[in-house]
């Protein structure tokens, strides 16, 4: 998750908009300023992470409602996704001022990783294999997941009518 929110804040303002500018008016004092660039200086005061007890705190800019917290997670656009599966398909950070300004690039439709783009990173037994617009999506097992108890890894392709 802290990949995450480092990732939407980096796309914050990007064009076109992405999710991430849902949680940047909180947690930056001058989002709505025009010049405003969220860089590393601006963003890692924010986040704070504990190696010990993995675990990572997030500054927001005032003090917000626990409720306004959770639904700003819950929103469109602010969902998680595996940093490692990113890195492994070319979407990584580098964590210093330059790799933060590099990474901000693939917010920009000029910039997008198309793989990713294009791709899901499946974490349940199934996998999109194929997506044919307002008609079907075919479902493949997946790989990746070994299963977990009472919910076991898939043995054979689905297919998902829409």
């Amino acid at each position: 998750m802290y990949f995450e929110i480092v990732r939407d804040m980096l796309f914050s303002v990007s064009s076109p908009g992405t999710g991430g500018y849902l949680i940047a008016g909180y947690f930056f004092d001058n989002y709505s300023s025009p010049n405003f660039t969220p860089t590393y200086q601006a963003i890692m005061p924010n986040l704070t992470y504990n190696n010990a007890s993995n675990n990572f705190t997030i500054h927001f800019a005032k003090p917000m409602p626990t409720t306004l917290v959770y639904q700003l997670f819950a929103a469109s656009g602010t969902f998680v996704e595996s940093a490692i599966w990113l890195a492994q398909h070319g979407s990584g950070i580098t964590f210093t001022p330059a790799g933060f300004n590099a990474y901000r690039a693939e917010g920009s439709a000029s910039g997008y990783n198309t793989y990713v783009q294009n791709h899901i990173d499946a974490n349940g037994p199934y996998e999109i294999s194929l997506v044919s617009p307002a008609q079907f999506v075919v479902l493949v097992a997946n790989p990746s997941f070994r299963g977990i108890p009472d919910y076991p890894a898939a043995q054979s392709a689905k297919t998902v009518i829409m």
